[in-house]
C-alpha cells in the first residue's frame, strides 16, 4: 500500500493579445493526495483526491478570474513483469468561479462634458468536470538505461453553469451592459504519442533516476460552438455570438525531471514541463510529489 502527494504549480501560463481579443495570464496551483494497494504481482489500484486554485488577469486592470475547485480520480495500473504495462483514470470534478469584467470608457453627454463610465461586471458560476485517460506502453532497458514508447488517449468534458453578472454601480451609467451567459459544455479528446529516457545511478543511499520525455498530442475535437449572451435589460432578449479561440490541433509537450528512490519504501520527484506549438499560448509547469509505501 502507499500514500502519494502532489504539489503541481502551472505559473507561467500566458496568451498574447489581439487588437479584439485581449491575452492574459493564469497561475495554477494544485495539491493531490493519493492512496494505492497492489492486489498481486500484476495490479495496482487507488484513488486520490485534489483541490486546486487558479487565477487569471487581463491586462490594463480589465478583469480576469479565480478558481477554486475539487476532484476525485480513481486509478487502475497493470504490470506485466518490467515491460508492459497500462494505466486508467477516471476524474470527476467541480469548480467555483470569481469573474470580473471591467467596463470603463467616457462618451459626450448630451449637455455637454463628458460622462464617465466604469463599471465592474461579476458573476460567481460554477461547473463540472469528468475526464477518463487510457495510456499503453512498453519499458525496454539496458544496463542503467530506460526507454518507454507509449500511447495514451484523453476524453474530457467541462460543464459551465449560466450565469447573469452584476453590476458594482447598478444606478450608475453603464448598469445596462450587464450580461447574461447561457451555460455551456466544452470537450476534448487527444491522442497522444510519447517517449520517455532515464538513466539510474545508484548511490549508497539511494538510487537517483533523471529522465525526459517527449509527447506528441492530437486534438480530434472540433472548435467549440459560440459563446451565447445577452444583455440583461434587453426586452428582446437578443443573442450576441461570441466566437472562441480555434483549438490548436497539434502540439507536443516537452519535459524533464529527477526522481529518487529511497530507503522503507520511500521516494520523491521533480518534474518540469513546457507546451510548444500552441498558437498564442505558451505554457510551463512544475510538480514535485512524494510517496511512503507502508
Amino acid at each position: 500500500m502507499g500514500l502519494l502527494r502532489d504539489w503541481h504549480h502551472r505559473p507561467w501560463r500566458a496568451r498574447s493579445g489581439l487588437s479584439l481579443d485581449p491575452g492574459f495570464k493564469y497561475d495554477s496551483y494544485d495539491l493531490t493526495a493519493g492512496i494505492d494497494y497492489r492486489m498481486n504481482g500484476s495490479w495496482i489500484l487507488g484513488g486520490a483526491l485534489g483541490f486546486n486554485r487558479n487565477t487569471s488577469d487581463l491586462p490594463g486592470d480589465a478583469g480576469g478570474m479565480d478558481a477554486s475547485g475539487w476532484t476525485a480520480s480513481g486509478y487502475a495500473s497493470w504490470f506485466n513483469g518490467a515491460s508492459w504495462y497500462a494505466d486508467a483514470v477516471l476524474s470527476y470534478g467541480h469548480n467555483s468561479y470569481d469573474l470580473d469584467r471591467r467596463i470603463r470608457y467616457s462618451v459626450d453627454s448630451l449637455g455637454g462634458g463628458r460622462t464617465l463610465i466604469d463599471q465592474i461586471a461579476s458573476a460567481s458560476p460554477g461547473g463540472n468536470s469528468q475526464s477518463l485517460s487510457l495510456s499503453l506502453g512498453r519499458d525496454f532497458s539496458k544496463n542503467a538505461w530506460t526507454f518507454g514508447p507509449y500511447l495514451r488517449a484523453a476524453y474530457s468534458k467541462l460543464d459551465f453553469d449560466a450565469y447573469t453578472e452584476t453590476m458594482s454601480n447598478p444606478d450608475g451609467p453603464g448598469a445596462g451592459f450587464a450580461l447574461a451567459v447561457d451555460g455551456r459544455t466544452l470537450k476534448s479528446l487527444q491522442g497522444v504519442v510519447g517517449g520517455k529516457l532515464s538513466y539510474a545511478i545508484s548511490t549508497n543511499w539511494g538510487v537517483l533516476v533523471p529522465n525526459a520525455q517527449f509527447e506528441w498530442v492530437n486534438e480530434f475535437e472540433d472548435d467549440p460552438d459560440f459563446l451565447v449572451t445577452r444583455f440583461v435589460f434587453d426586452p428582446m432578449q437578443t443573442p450576441i455570438l461570441i466566437d472562441n479561440d480555434r483549438i490548436d490541433s497539434n502540439y507536443i509537450n516537452l519535459g524533464v525531471g529527477l526522481s529518487g528512490v529511497f530507503a522503507n519504501g520511500r521516494s520523491a520527484y521533480v518534474y518540469y514541463e513546457r507546451v510548444t506549438g500552441q498558437s498564442r499560448m505558451s505554457s510551463d509547469s512544475l510538480a514535485v510529489g512524494v510517496r511512503i509505501e507502508f
